[in-house]
């Protein structure tokens, strides 16, 4: 071929003409030039490769198979074509002309590109199946780095992605494929905040439409989609520490892992699906140690408002994707213990450490005071759930004392520190209860309110509402007599609305909540002098989420048996 016929990239008129005619032979050779020299891209080249990416033919392969004799040509080109436009994506930032008429061309075409990168990775190696070649993660990233090109250039037909199936399928896909080796495609960068793929996941859950696309897609990609959901956010979360051990600057970790976290809460409020699978993967325990690992690392005292900003809006992300679990099947406890499993104790301790002194002299309300605030909600919110028998022994086995000291140790804010003196003494007077009872599988309380027997199993239910327990016949009888008979059928009604709406109440924990009422109760109220106790005179009512009791019922001053009456009730 004559030097006459060559264009200044380096590549022959003669080869685009014979490429863009359909000739497979000349897009291989523009596809070999171009990946080993991505600066010989040119308009010309880039013309070639979107008319082969026209989904036209796509509709044909529904008819006849795609490798069939008169559809694989159209394949094998629209492949070639994809890997000359992720070579092309690499030259882009060299080149503003070739950049724009890309993204103009990607933007206009962005629906059937997608398609056709969809129909690669499904046809193009079938035997291999959901785990592709070792290198399908640098493919897919490369991808991802061409569409997030778009975002930069803010063209208005960006926005129709967002109603695409086509590239919500792809950015599940994206999300969710392993290599051969069991690596996701993630390459955290020091760009964007992180991930270019992380970046348009969270891009495309801003808009209603995009956001349930795309998690229709993540549960029609993989036969176990939840179960790959969870593997790939936790990956992604070690990713994040990876990045940072290699020297990529800690606010943009932070960012990148906090838009992580953003997209595992609206994964947790799409589908129960993805909330049961989260919780068995211990999710939010890994990513909950993530964040402490990385807050470990933020200096107080900086003046580095961005990374605090950061770590506050984590914490708060966390405690808010568990809440946002349905309270039946003790979701919220469960995933409360993965909280303080990860270390979110300590990660509460090192934000109260972050704040300044406050002074009561200043009267504007700034930045540091909504912060000051958000940090108190923290505080309250985490301890009102910390009233289950299994969320208390978690906190025995992470070493409350230590954890519980370093609340207080750090903290010069005043109005914080007032919490967290609430909180710790809540917290002690919690576990003190927790050691006199016994582990959070038990044990029970005989509901026959005469006696005082609690043992570890043994205990009988009644048959006629399965709500209340006995130690013996003996006192299940003399209990049905004085009290059961007129409250078992109320009580089998709630337990039939427990049992639709999948709600658990165990045995074990309704003694620790009982033990615990008595307990406060002994506490604040005094006995009256010389007055025998009466438990059938006084209803009690105790919140067991804000520790209070109602001021009516101090009034009363009245003596509490060993097992009066009282009525707890949980927010």
């Amino acid at each position: 071929m004559s030097r006459a016929f060559r264009v200044a990239s380096g590549i022959s008129k003669q080869l685009i003409t014979e490429a863009s005619n359909g000739s497979l032979y000349s897009l291989s050779q523009i596809q070999r030039a171009v990946h080993s020299n991505p600066g010989s891209s040119s308009l010309d080249v880039a013309k070639v490769v979107f008319k082969h990416l026209d989904p036209a033919p796509l509709a044909r392969f529904q008819s006849d198979p795609w490798d069939s004799e008169e559809n694989r040509p159209y394949s094998d080109r629209a492949a070639k074509c994809l890997h000359i436009l992720s070579d092309i994506s690499v030259a882009l930032h060299k080149d503003p002309v070739l950049r724009d008429f890309v993204e103009d061309g990607l933007a206009a075409s962005l629906d059937g590109a997608c398609q056709w990168i969809n129909h690669y990775f499904e046809s193009i190696r079938p035997t291999l199946g959901n785990v592709l070649g070792v290198g399908v993660d640098v493919e897919l990233f490369a991808y991802a780095k061409l569409l997030l090109a778009l975002l930069k250039a803010d063209h208005p037909g960006w926005y129709v992605c967002w109603s695409s199936p086509a590239y919500a399928k792809l950015l599940a896909r994206m999300w969710m494929t392993k290599n051969a080796k069991g690596r996701f495609a993630m390459a955290p960068t020091e760009d964007n905040g992180g991930c270019p793929i992380q970046k348009l996941v969270f891009l495309c859950m801003d808009a209603e439409p995009g956001r349930e696309l795309f998690f229709e897609a993540v549960l029609m990609a993989h036969p176990d989609s939840a179960k790959r959901f969870t593997e790939a956010t936790i990956a992604r979360g070690k990713g994040c520490l990876y990045s940072f051990r290699i020297g990529v600057y800690l606010p943009c970790v932070l960012e990148f892992l906090h838009v992580l976290l953003i997209i595992n809460l609206r994964g947790v409020l799409y589908t129960p699906l993805l909330q049961r699978a989260l919780s068995k993967g211990r999710c939010l325990k890994e990513l909950t140690a993530d964040v402490v690992a990385l807050a470990q690392n933020v200096g107080t005292g900086t003046g580095d408002n961005s990374a605090l900003n950061l770590l506050h809006a984590m914490a708060s992300t966390l405690l808010a994707t568990i809440l946002s679990f349905a309270i039946e099947n003790d979701s919220i406890n469960r995933n409360l213990c993965d909280l303080i499993d990860g270390g979110y104790v300590n990660l509460l301790g090192i934000l109260t450490a972050t704040l300044p002194e406050n002074d009561p002299a200043t009267s504007t309300r700034g930045v540091e005071d909504l912060i000051t605030e958000n940090l108190i909600y923290l505080i309250s919110s985490f301890g009102r759930y910390t009233i289950v028998p299994r969320v208390i022994s978690r906190l025995l086995d992470s070493r409350p004392g230590s954890q519980l000291d370093g609340l207080l140790q750090g903290c010069h804010n005043s109005k914080v520190r007032l919490v967290c003196d609430e909180l710790c003494q809540l917290l002690r007077w919690r576990i003190d209860v927790y050691k006199g009872v016994g582990t959070d599988s038990g044990p029970s309380i005989c509901d026959n309110q005469l006696c005082n027997r609690q043992a570890q199993g043994g205990f009988r239910a009644c048959s006629g509402c399965s709500a209340v327990t006995y130690c013996s016949r003996h006192c299940q009888v003399r209990d049905w007599g004085e009290v059961h008979r007129d409250e078992c059928q109320t009580l089998r009604a709630i337990r039939s609305q427990y049992k639709a709406a999948h709600f658990q109440y165990y045995h074990a924990t309704r003694s620790y909540h009982l033990a615990y009422v008595q307990y406060q109760f002994n506490r604040n109220l005094n006995p009256t002098q010389g007055t025998a106790a009466d438990p059938n005179k006084v209803l009690l009512e105790f919140d067991l989420t804000t520790n209070a009791i109602e001021p009516a019922v101090l009034k009363e001053q009245a003596a509490l048996a060993p097992k009066a009456n009282a009525t707890a009730t949980s927010a």
